[in-house]
């Protein structure tokens, strides 16, 4: 990474929302819900590739996809919609900054 500061943000919230999935998931019965911690877990990995690579465009389109999927696709509780929001605002935070530099 070129800029670390400009991804630093976001990896930070990345790992949080990761840890949140972690302790939510642990305290969840076994059940379908379980697989939905699983898709969570996956989609932060993949954002945070995308943001260790600088892949912008990227990042930029998986952006939206993010946004309707945490605003239609999933059940969040607390924590865990926090979270992701803060996810979604670093990014866009970083896109900017990169854009407008």
């Amino acid at each position: 990474m070129t800029d670390d500061s400009e991804m630093d943000p976001v990896l930070e919230a990345i790992d949080e929302w990761l840890l949140e999935i972690t302790c939510q998931q642990d305290s969840t019965p076994r059940n379908k819900r379980r697989a939905v911690f699983g898709a969570m877990r996956e989609y932060a990995h993949r954002l945070r590739i995308l943001c260790e690579s600088e892949r912008y465009e990227d990042l930029k389109s998986s952006l939206s996809c993010f946004h309707r999927w945490i605003n239609d696709s999933m059940p969040w509780e607390g924590q865990l919609y926090e979270k992701a929001h803060l996810v979604e605002t670093a990014i866009s935070k970083a896109i900017r900054v990169r854009t407008t530099s």
